[in-house]
This record gives structure tokens, C-alpha cells and sequence, in this order.
């Protein structure tokens, strides 16, 4: 419908093995070439969403070790 505003999404990325030596956000704590294009991909999606009259967006990092991060502390 017109003007009607879509739900927000909640994504998921992968984790990586190359991790930082020292205390950083979750958003930074991986440190692979891989996982930087992901967040870049993800970060992008999220600001997109916010300029198209959608519901907020939001992601996150799936990790093994640590379940589920949030990307801010």
C-alpha cells in the first residue's frame, strides 16, 4: 500500500578467525578481509533503509564463541 512503511530487518553475519589483540566493539573485533566487506555490505543496507520511510534495520554478528554480538557495546 502507499506510504505504508515495511518492517525492519534484523541481519546476521558471519563472525571470522582473525580477531584484534586488543578491547574494540564488536563491529571492529574481527579483523579478516572477508568479514570487512560484510560489514561494509550490511552497514550500507542499514543507512539505505533508514532514507526509505522503512522501519529501522539492525544487525548483528553471529559468533560461536560468543552467540549473538551487537555491533556497539
Amino acid at each position: 500500500m502507499p506510504g505504508e512503511r515495511t518492517r525492519g530487518r534484523f541481519v546476521l553475519i558471519g563472525c571470522g578467525a582473525a580477531i584484534a589483540s586488543e578491547t574494540v566493539e564488536a563491529r571492529e573485533l574481527y579483523t579478516s578481509s572477508y568479514f570487512a566487506v560484510k560489514r561494509q555490505y550490511v552497514e550500507a543496507a542499514v543507512r539505505w533503509a533508514g532514507t526509505a520511510d522503512r522501519w529501522p534495520n539492525t544487525w548483528g554478528i553471529l559468533s560461536a564463541e560468543h552467540a549473538v554480538l551487537m555491533p556497539r557495546l
